[in-house]
């Protein structure tokens, strides 16, 4: 991915996938392994604090923000590890980039699991500034969905991070707000059928 489930938004790409990207945990949660292609992909992304050594043995819950995003991979973890894979779709947009892509989860017999993530569709946008870890930040706060990657504005009112900027007055900011990772309550109602 990239990062670690969505890492919650942590890490936004800026480059198009041409490879899986995969990752495992043991059976206690903990990072066990990565393919050298994620840690490639997490420099390219300023995602420096998610390379190589730097991730092995964390708990994968050190890296989910919230706590329904937390839910959902604890159910989907338990599912997997029953011997029934699970396959998404999911969002992880850069400043420049819509990225589409899909996450294929699955179980062994001694728990581990192991998370791979490929393209399924990229487009190019106008840059988003709100998209990007360097660009000076508020310490006011936008709810973020992690998994669909649009922004809340007002009540439970979710847009795609243009519409969102422009409607909230953001368009010529200097300082953009601190995502906040979340699940929107569309997604959090998908991925709870799917499992």
């Amino acid at each position: 991915m990239f990062a670690l489930p969505l890492l919650s938004g942590a890490l936004q790409m800026q480059i198009i996938l041409s490879v899986a990207i995969t990752y495992s945990i043991d059976a206690d949660d903990r990072i066990t392994d990565w393919s050298a292609d994620y840690s490639k992909f997490a420099l390219m992304n300023d995602g420096l604090e998610l390379i190589d050594g730097t991730i092995r043995g964390h708990r994968l819950w050190h890296f989910i923000a919230d706590s329904d995003t937390r839910l959902i991979y604890r159910q989907m973890l338990d599912h997997v590890r029953k011997g029934r894979p699970l396959s998404f779709n999911f969002r992880c947009d850069g400043p420049n980039a819509r990225r589409h892509l899909t996450m294929s989860i699955s179980g062994a017999e001694d728990g581990a699991v192991c998370f791979t993530v490929n393209t399924v569709a990229t487009a190019d946008r106008e840059y988003q500034p709100l998209l990007d870890r360097r660009f000076p930040r508020t310490e006011d706060e936008v709810p973020f969905c992690s998994w669909c990657n649009k922004s809340c504005v007002g009540a439970n009112r979710w847009h795609e991070v243009e519409d969102g900027v422009q409607e909230s007055g953001l368009i010529d900011a200097d300082r953009m707000p601190i995502l906040d990772p979340v699940i929107c309550e569309a997604c959090y109602e998908l991925r709870q059928s799917a499992i």
